[in-house]
C-alpha cells in the first residue's frame, strides 16, 4: 500500500506542475520532452544492462517500452493542455477513470483475473461517474475542442496502462530500471522526432523549460517505479482502482481548494460514485 500512496502523491503533483507551467509561461512540449530525457537518463544510470545478454528478451522490452513511451508523451501533452483549459479536476477524473476501466476490463476479458461481484459493481460505478463528471451542457459545458482532448486522454491513458500492466509478465526484477529507461527514452525520442516534423511545435531548450522539465522528470521516474511495485504487490484490478480513485479524489480536492475550480451538483454525484467504488474495494 505504501507504493500506491506514493504514486498517488506523485501523479497529483504532475497536474499541479501543469498549472504552474501556465502561470510561469513554461512551454509544455519542451518541458515534457526534457522531463522524459531526465527520467530516461535516471533509468539508464540505475539499470543493470548485463541481464539482457543472459535473458535475451530485449525485443519485448523494446516493443512494449516503445509503445508505452509513445503513448506516454502523447497523453502527457494532452493532459497538460486539458489541465490548463478544462481544469485539474475534470482532466484527472477522465484520465484516471480510463486507467480504472480499460486495464481492468481487459484483464477480465482475457481471463487473466476473475472478477468478483464487488469488483464488477465498483467498475460500473466508476464508469457511471464519468457521465456525471463531464458537463456536456449548461453554463459550464466543456468546449468541443476540450472534449476531443479528453477523449484522446481517455483512450491513450487506458491503452498505455493495459500495456504497462501486461509488461510485468516478462520484465524481470533486475530489468525494471532498464525497462523504465526504454519507456522514457522512447517517449523523448518520439517528442524530438515530432518536433522536427511539426513546424508549429518545436523543442525549445531554454533555461526555464529545462529547469521545469527536471522538476517534472525526477519524480516522473519514481512514479513509474512505485507504480510497477504496486502492480507486483496487488492484483491489477485492486491496484488500478485504489490508485486512480485516490488520484481522482486528491486532485479534485487540490483543484477546488487551491485553484477555485467549480464543481456543480452533478459533478459531486460523480465524485460520490467514485468514492463508493473505492469503498467497495477496501471493504
Amino acid at each position: 500500500m505504501f507504493s500506491l500512496f506514493i504514486t498517488i502523491l506523485i501523479f497529483t503533483y504532475f497536474t499541479i506542475c501543469f498549472k504552474w507551467f501556465q502561470k510561469f509561461g513554461v512551454d509544455n512540449f519542451s518541458a515534457i520532452i526534457t522531463n522524459y530525457l531526465v527520467a530516461g537518463s535516471l533509468g539508464f544510470i540505475l539499470s543493470d544492462t548485463s541481464t539482457l545478454s543472459s535473458e535475451g528478451n530485449l525485443d519485448m522490452l523494446l516493443l512494449f517500452g516503445g509503445i508505452i513511451g509513445f503513448l506516454f508523451i502523447a497523453v502527457f501533452n494532452l493532459v497538460a493542455f486539458s489541465t490548463q483549459q478544462a481544469g485539474i479536476a475534470i482532466t484527472v477524473l477522465v484520465s484516471k477513470i480510463a486507467s480504472i476501466v480499460l486495464p481492468i476490463s481487459f484483464a477480465f476479458a482475457i481471463g487473466a483475473e476473475v472478477a468478483s461481484f464487488k469488483q464488477i459493481i465498483a467498475l460500473v460505478l466508476a464508469v457511471s461517474s464519468l457521465f456525471f463528471i463531464i458537463n456536456f451542457t449548461g453554463v459550464n459545458a466543456i468546449k468541443r475542442a476540450s472534449l476531443l482532448i479528453l477523449i484522446g486522454i481517455f483512450l491513450g491513458q487506458g491503452t498505455a496502462d493495459i500495456f504497462f500492466s501486461q509488461a510485468k509478465r516478462f520484465v524481470l526484477d533486475s530489468q525494471k530500471e532498464l525497462f523504465f529507461a526504454i519507456i522514457f527514452g522512447m517517449a523523448a525520442l518520439a517528442g524530438i522526432v515530432f518536433s522536427f516534423l511539426n513546424k508549429r511545435q518545436k523543442f525549445k531548450p531554454t533555461s526555464k523549460n529545462l529547469i521545469w522539465g527536471i522538476i517534472l522528470g525526477v519524480p516522473n521516474y519514481f512514479s513509474l517505479r512505485f507504480f510497477f511495485a504496486a502492480l507486483s504487490e496487488l492484483n491489477n484490478a485492486t491496484a488500478f482502482l485504489i490508485l486512480n480513485v485516490g488520484i481522482i479524489l486528491l486532485s479534485t480536492l487540490v483543484g477546488v481548494s487551491f485553484y477555485k475550480e467549480r464543481l456543480n451538483v452533478k459533478n459531486l454525484i460523480g465524485i460520490g460514485l467514485a468514492l463508493v467504488s473505492l469503498y467497495l474495494i477496501f471493504f
